[in-house]
């Protein structure tokens, strides 16, 4: 089987070609004469036109699916499920704006958690937090923007002396309050007294020059991508017409994506780097429009220890104290790879949906099917084999493999093109936000590739969310929605 065909499931941040993978849930037990199909030679191109298509009937589903009264049910802090290119989604995939009100209720409702889950007792005992630390919170003697800022301190300090479990559910939402905390205060739209800011130090040791990321990631053998654009280095490839999220601008614009690629053929650092800039649709990027978001992924395809690596930047301009700072268009303010956001300075974590055999999530026919770029386009592009790990911060992770286990009497199984990456979350306890709505998508619309469009086969897609008519791959779709709809650990068990 050809190593490029053994394809991922959706098209996300950015993607290249291979398998990704899932993790610990093992199905029934086998039963008689399960067969599947043989794998197709290649996919058949999935042309842009049709790609809307697809993307349109499956935000129209969101929408009948959404809760149009989440956010009055939930605490704040809760909101957050993903962040994505600098920005945040709720349950419902729709956008968290920030302010100054979002932000004071997201630190209310932090705090109310923080006191509940976790027993006085424990705090008066835990490193760098005292009873007095909480009463600190509640009696700052500041307002406004000072009191944020101080809260905030004091936030941070809780949620690292916390119980590993309780630090692993709200560390990652945290970091996303202080990136845009900080980002607030260095674009000058918020003064701070100085006395707060000296106490608030410490919230800048999660960041860490870029040009230390750009070395490691060197050193681990990933490719360092060319600063964007270079017209000579990085190859266009086409449109995409369906991504996950990001599909507007902060103010509502509809946004097209579209794909370069970049290979490196040195023998040091061999592998493939792939930059996803999204322009409004009224003026694409490819034809001289500013990008809004640009992602960045490389990943090695040589072994550098037991894996290959992969690496991250985003178009968030980075600052000499480590901060980010605007995000870059791209045109006439292009990404310069070491002072921009990277895995060490960026608040969301990529691998909530970047997982599994390597980096990067794809669609087959679709411009991010590198297995199928011609010469002109800089192909082929080689592709990885093996288990890759991100190179970020502690939180940056590629558990092994799901496991979807036998399907059941005369179903079809979805690990024949593809393993599944870990489902468990940042916090074992819960799933991984951002991977299953990727699935879950795929699953409602694209895969398997092109079923949905062939009347020999008259299936449709796998089928989930919705599970309408004798579906071929239930048992394992089944397994999937369980776990994905899911907060019981024993139910992420490792392989």
């Amino acid at each position: 089987m050809d190593t490029e065909l053994r394809t991922v499931l959706g098209g996300t941040l950015l993607c290249l070609v291979t398998a990704v993978s899932l993790s610990g849930v093992t199905a029934q037990p086998p039963e008689v004469d399960f067969k599947d199909d043989p794998l197709p030679k290649h996919y058949e191109p999935l042309g842009v036109k049709e790609q809307r298509e697809l993307a349109a009937a499956r935000d129209k589903a969101r929408y009948e699916r959404r809760d149009p009264e989440l956010r009055q049910k939930r605490p704040p802090i809760d909101w957050i499920r993903v962040a994505y290119h600098g920005r945040v989604y709720d349950d419902n995939l729709e956008p968290i704006e920030f302010n100054a009100e979002v932000l004071a209720a997201m630190q209310e409702s932090l705090f109310e958690a923080l006191t509940k889950l976790v027993a006085p007792e424990y705090w008066a005992k835990a490193d760098g937090v005292s009873a007095e630390t909480l009463d600190r919170y509640v009696n700052s003697g500041y307002d406004g923007y000072d009191q944020l800022a101080f809260r905030q301190e004091i936030l941070n300090r809780l949620v690292d002396a916390a119980p590993n479990a309780i630090t692993a559910e709200y560390s990652w939402r945290l970091n996303l309050l202080d990136d845009y905390f900080w980002r607030e205060i260095s674009l000058m739209k918020w003064a701070i007294h100085p006395d707060v800011l000296e106490q608030m130090s410490r919230i800048w040791f999660y960041l860490s020059p870029g040009n230390q990321y750009v070395k490691d990631c060197r050193d681990q053998g990933v490719p360092i991508p060319p600063d964007f654009p270079d017209a000579s280095r990085w190859k266009y490839q086409g449109e995409l017409g369906y991504t996950f999220i990001s599909q507007q601008d902060s103010n509502g614009n509809p946004l097209t994506a579209e794909v370069y690629a970049y290979q490196d053929t040195s023998t040091s650092t061999p592998g493939t780097c792939i930059a996803l800039p999204r322009a409004r649709t009224s003026s694409k990027y490819s034809a001289g429009g500013d990008a809004d978001l640009i992602g960045i992924i490389c990943q090695s395809s040589k072994k550098v220890g037991k894996s290959q690596h992969a690496c991250f930047w985003d178009n968030l301009e980075l600052k000499p104290n480590g901060t980010t700072g605007n995000r870059l268009n791209g045109q006439s303010n292009p990404m310069t790879i070491g002072y921009v956001a990277d895995g060490y300075s960026l608040s969301e974590n990529c691998t909530e949906c970047h997982r599994g055999n390597n980096v990067f999530n794809i669609h087959p026919g679709t411009a991010l099917d590198l297995s199928q770029a011609p010469a002109s386009k800089g192909g082929p592009y080689p592709v990885s084999a093996g288990w890759y790990q991100p190179i970020g911060r502690s939180n940056f992770t590629n558990p092994p493999a799901f496991q979807l286990g036998p399907p059941g009497l005369s179903q079809r199984s979805c690990e024949t093109c593809h393993s599944i990456g870990s489902l468990a979350g940042v916090n074992i306890k819960t799933p991984a936000r951002g991977y299953c709505n990727i699935i879950a998508d795929a699953a409602h619309r694209t895969m398997p590739p092109l079923y949905y469009r062939d009347p020999a086969i008259g299936e449709g897609a796998a089928g989930w969310p919705s599970a309408v008519g004798p579906k071929k791959y239930q048992t394992h779709i089944n397994v999937l929605r369980a776990v994905c709809n899911s907060a019981v650990a024993d139910v992420l068990r490792e392989k």
